[in-house]
């Protein structure tokens, strides 16, 4: 898909690019079609904003994009597009009165579709502007309509503060089940309302649906960890049955057009229902377990999906010689090509350290001759610092054997680093690294996400670029024993 943007002054010629609202059923035919998304931004404090879009079709990443707008609030985009697309524009955010307001307007759009926008932001005015000026009008507006119309339903903020901290916090298991499940049956409801006199498309109904159904999955399994977190660290008792709604999900038996968000979603749920089979007693892989989920290529679209956010080489290895599916094969190599220097073997990039005293230390000497274990961290990063505790216990096990526990800050702020340390009197080997060394770090071993741990060997190699945190217990240890005891 290309796409281009302008900001341009609108004259009354403008009206020809408005069609009469109405709605499309996209089809996967493989031929692009002008898609054009216009619009007046009242009230927007930047000459920018940035576009965040998810593309349902096979295996595109989410997009950003940087759009203008032109001194009198107009602006333009103009797309080639042979699939749906989903996202939001992000004008920024507000505080008032003490309270954080984002500046976001919801689209959707199909391929051929011509929208056209108004809307205020100025949040000064009134803090629920964008709701009371916000309109569509031209070919497909009424789908962006309902998107945002959905949005204002139920995303508000005392909705999201109920559902995501009271609700966990005060509701036990089978309650919170309860009320989550009585939440996405109200969401449907008014879904299957809107398109009764709507008439959404096809396409659209379908996506949001499955977000409704996977919102409320995904609440049911962050419910034991939320709960516990939001009260002193106490878990929930589960009943014998909590889980049981994990074997009621249904996954997508075509993953190919089905977009980011359900993949995302497809690869928590199946990584915890991984989890789950493993404490009941499954001794299975990975490979073997995702035979049991999904059909092969369902099963190949998803693999490919998980690797840039969760590398494993037993799934890098089946997009080699062999692989079934050419077309998914080929993206794989396209854009994932460079995770194979996180291929076990594979020597660690040569960076240089940093410690508390100012002092340069090049990896290759340091790592000479023993197992690291190495903690990517920073300073703002809550679960990193959950972890410290998982990891200063673990290297108290391990002293004296042949293996060193190093943290290596992602701060970019040295001074930052530096007083945490002294402030929280953190022990162990702690390091940081300027933004040069940074960056070999992260392109080799795809650091999207801290906390990260990787394992090398006695010789700088690769043994795990994703090696289980510390507070994974058991498994983190296994890795470690069978390690210095196979050395």
């Amino acid at each position: 898909m290309n796409i281009k943007h302008h900001s341009f002054l609108f004259l009354a010629a403008i009206t020809g690019l408005i069609y009469l609202a109405g709605c499309t059923t996209a089809k996967q035919s493989g031929s692009k079609k002008d898609t054009i998304l216009t619009g007046r931004i009242l009230g927007a404090k930047d000459p920018t904003f940035q576009f965040t879009y998810d593309l349902y079709a096979l295996l595109e990443a989410t997009k950003k994009d940087v759009v203008d707008i032109d001194s009198n609030g107009y602006f333009k985009i103009t797309m080639d597009l042979n699939s749906p697309l989903k996202g939001n524009i992000n004008l920024g955010r507000e505080i008032i009165r003490g309270l954080g307001h984002n500046k976001i307007i919801n689209i959707y759009l199909e391929p051929g579709d011509s929208v056209f926008i108004s809307a205020n932001v100025d949040f000064l005015l009134d803090t629920n502007i964008i709701e009371k000026t916000l309109a569509f009008s031209g070919k497909g507006a009424v789908n962006s309509q309902f998107v945002n119309d959905h949005d204002f339903a139920f995303n508000s903020y005392p909705q999201l503060r109920q559902n995501n901290y009271i609700f966990i916090h005060d509701l036990g298991p089978n309650a919170y089940k309860k009320n989550v499940d009585s939440i996405r049956n109200e969401e449907i409801r008014y879904i299957d309302k809107y398109d009764d006199t709507a008439h959404l498309s096809p396409t659209l109904k379908k996506i949001v649906i499955a977000e409704a159904e996977n919102l409320a999955s995904a609440r049911k399994i962050n419910y034991p960890s939320g709960n516990k977190s939001f009260n002193q660290g106490k878990a929930p008792v589960l009943p014998s049955d909590y889980w049981d709604f994990m074997d009621e999900i249904k996954t997508a038996s075509n993953l190919e057009d089905a977009g980011v968000p359900y993949l995302r979603f497809t690869h928590f749920y199946l990584t915890n229902k991984y989890k789950l089979a493993q404490q009941n007693g499954f001794t299975g892989d990975y490979l073997s377990f995702l035979d049991m989920q999904l059909g092969k290529r369902a099963k190949y679209v998803y693999m490919a999906y998980s690797l840039r956010q969760d590398f494993k080489p037993e799934i890098f290895e089946q997009f080699g010689k062999g692989s079934p599916y050419k077309d998914i094969k080929k993206i794989v190599q396209e854009r994932y090509g460079y995770l194979a220097n996180m291929l076990p073997g594979k020597p660690a990039v040569q960076v240089s350290f940093e410690n508390i005293k100012d002092e340069k230390i090049k990896s290759a000497e340091y790592f000479a001759g023993k197992y690291v274990y190495v903690d990517f961290w920073a300073t703002w990063c809550k679960p990193c610092i959950a972890e410290i505790p998982d990891l200063v216990k673990l290297e108290e096990e391990y002293k004296g054997k042949n293996i060193e526990f190093i943290s290596v800050s992602f701060d970019d702020d040295r001074a930052a680093w530096v007083d945490y340390l002294n402030t929280e009197k953190l022990i162990g080997t702690q390091f940081w690294m300027d933004p040069k060394n940074k960056s070999l770090y992260k392109k080799q071993f795809n650091i999207n996400v801290i906390p990260r741990f990787i394992l090398l060997d006695t010789e700088g190699k690769i043994i795990s670029a994703d090696a289980p945190r510390p507070s994974s217990g058991k498994q983190i240890r296994t890795l470690l024993d069978n390690t210095i005891k196979g050395g």
